[in-house]
């Protein structure tokens, strides 16, 4: 990851002198080998997470994946690592007015940053006012644009509409596209013809696709886990899980199974050693 990690600076890097390549796109925004940078910048956010946990600190490469993360231009990735430090001093019971002071300032000066350099509060802005005025953008840029008729933007009208349908077992899984054309769901946005995804990620999703049934089936398991094992690190990796995809991961993205996998293979391993200790004791 290290050396991918370097490469892909790298390939930012160059292309401030002209070097094209498939891993940035408009202008000069690093999307690694995902569709934009705001996947790709989530990926390298928790991943870093995922470090700290497993080695219980930060390293000098800790450095690197923030400049990633700058570079991807990912705004939920940055508020996805600011929400997790809250909840991590939560479960470690270190949420104490020095931790907030020191996050708010991190924080802020991080905001700053950013913004500074990307635009970080026109962006925000932006998609605010293009969600309150859809109908009024599309009737400026036409029904083809897909960043409006398309993805995120469009499905935070139509996926509130798909749930109040049905509520209870959803639309079924991998359906939404099927459903979103229809003009109960629609309310006046054009159809599409190519396939739509909602973008809203895992735990969104589950609940258009299954309905509120589905999200209990998910969530059953990991509230028994949760229970079962009094572990600080597997509660951090089901926290890490489903935050990640709150703010845009799929459920069915491999990563977050593997840090899931990971964070709870080292719980049990580290709660057997303690019990063979008092055991030889």
């Amino acid at each position: 990851m290290i050396v991918i990690s370097f490469f892909f600076a790298l390939i930012f890097l160059l292309s401030w002198v002209g070097i094209e390549s498939p891993f940035i796109y408009s202008g000069h925004r690093l999307r690694g080998g995902y569709v934009e940078g705001g996947p790709f910048g989530l990926f390298i956010g928790y991943y870093l997470i995922l470090r700290y946990l497993v080695f219980e600190k930060f390293d000098r490469y800790t450095i690197l994946f923030l400049i990633l993360i700058i570079f991807s231009e990912s705004k939920a990735a940055i508020i996805f690592m600011l929400f997790f430090y809250v909840i991590y001093l939560l479960i470690e019971g270190k949420l104490k007015i020095y931790n907030i002071f020191i996050l708010l300032m991190m924080g802020s000066l991080f905001y700053l940053f950013i913004n500074y350099y990307y635009n970080f509060n026109q962006r925000i802005l932006s998609y605010w006012t293009e969600y309150n005025n859809i109908k009024y953008y599309i009737s400026l840029r036409g029904d083809d644009d897909p960043s409006l008729v398309m993805g995120r933007i469009a499905a935070m009208h139509i996926a509130p509409n798909i749930i109040k349908d049905n509520p209870i077992l959803g639309v079924g899984m991998g359906n939404y596209s099927l459903v979103r054309n229809n003009l109960d769901y629609l309310q006046g946005l054009p159809r599409v013809v190519g396939w739509d995804l909602s973008g809203l990620g895992g735990v969104f999703n589950t609940v258009i696709e299954s309905g509120f049934v589905g999200l209990l089936i998910l969530l059953i398991p990991f509230i028994y886990l949760w229970r079962k094992y009094n572990s600080k690190i597997i509660r951090h990796g089901i926290v890490l899980f489903f935050l990640a995809q709150i703010f845009g991961v799929q459920l069915y993205f491999q990563y977050i199974w593997f840090g899931l996998g990971l964070c709870f293979y080292l719980g049990i391993k580290n709660q057997s050693e303690l019990k063979n200790e008092k055991n030889s004791h």
